[in-house]
């Protein structure tokens, strides 16, 4: 957000005053004029500053010119700018700053006429909450939370500028909690975080690497059953992985690789040796896989689990002797 320049150097009057801190009507250079109380021949005290048109551009205190003390400003066209404490003519203090068409801008602390310290920023097309937390020179930084439009939190956690950074947990607009961990510009950053289905439950936890879920980790059913684990990539089993049935039951534990399928979409399937069951946890196949189908040395099983029923080579899922 810019800065609000709403700042005055000494004012250049055309009239000699004669007296201290009485009220005395100045014409300014700009067009507009001064009433107020008068003090070394320019503004000091209590005073209004006016727009040529006639619109009050500034009404509170004056020192050695300078809006300085409580005040409040005004847009040419006579709507509130700005309202609260002043020191050498910038925004210093606490305040209240709106936009031209009425809404509110911000409201907290001020330095040298930015957002300094610690307030909210609001939207200028509804007047709804963008940010409530720490501020430097104009921009969020620190510690902060975002809100959606309709008022929930966004996000809540460390802040650089004007972006999640650091450790902090994002929300669906649902109001559930949707990732907590790490951050960088905005984004989920590398390292440790927990990412969570929308109503509850985790998704993920574990390894991520910008963003995406990379390294060690677990993913899960929404009944909250582990659905794999192990190693990951591009936010899929890749690597050693075990996998799970929504049961609970143990489906595949073994080596797994990523493909592309017919439709272009990114899979995951066994690759390599491994051993899978069935719903029940009985052994259907233990032996080589490519690309998820049987293929290589391997050993297929009866429905008991137990019994030999193909043993030897294997293509392309087909069992083709020994």
């Amino acid at each position: 957000m810019k800065r609000l320049s709403i700042f005055y150097i000494l004012i250049l009057f055309s009239a000699i005053c004669y007296s201290q801190n009485n009220v005395q009507t100045l014409p300014a250079k700009s067009g507009g004029k001064y009433v107020g109380e008068v003090s070394n021949n320019i503004p000091n005290g209590k005073g209004i500053m006016y727009y040529a048109n006639g619109n009050k551009e500034y009404e509170g205190m004056f020192k050695d010119g300078q809006f300085h003390g409580t005040g409040t400003s005004y847009f040419e066209n006579g709507k509130l700018e700005y309202a609260g404490q002043w020191k050498e003519g910038y925004m210093d203090g606490y305040g209240e700053a709106y936009w031209e068409n009425g809404f509110k801008c911000y409201e907290g602390t001020f330095k040298d006429g930015y957002f300094e310290g610690v307030g909210t920023s609001y939207r200028e097309e509804d007047g709804t909450k963008i940010y409530t937390g720490q501020w430097i020179e104009d921009s969020p930084e620190g510690q902060g939370t975002y809100y959606y439009p309709d008022g929930k939190v966004e996000y809540t956690g460390q802040v650089m500028d004007d972006q999640p950074n650091g450790p902090g947990t994002s929300y669906y607009k649902s109001g559930s909690i949707e990732y907590t961990g790490t951050f960088s510009n905005g984004y989920r950053l590398d390292g440790h975080g927990t990412e969570y289905f929308d109503g509850g439950g985790k998704m993920y936890e574990g390894d991520f690497v910008n963003g995406i879920w990379e390294g060690q980790g677990v993913w899960y059913y929404q009944n909250g059953n582990i659905r794999a684990k192990g190693d990951f990539s591009k936010d899929l089993p890749c690597g050693q992985v075990v996998r799970y049935y929504e049961n609970g039951v143990k489906k595949f534990e073994g080596t797994v690789a990523l493909f592309t399928d017919e439709e272009g979409k990114t899979v995951s399937s066994a690759q390599g040796y491994g051993v899978w069951y069935d719903e029940n946890g009985k052994l259907i196949y233990k032996g080589n896989f490519k690309a998820g189908k049987f293929d290589g040395q391997g050993t297929s099983y009866k429905e008991d689990g137990v019994t030999i029923e193909h043993q030897g080579q294997w293509k392309n899922g087909d069992f083709i002797g020994k």
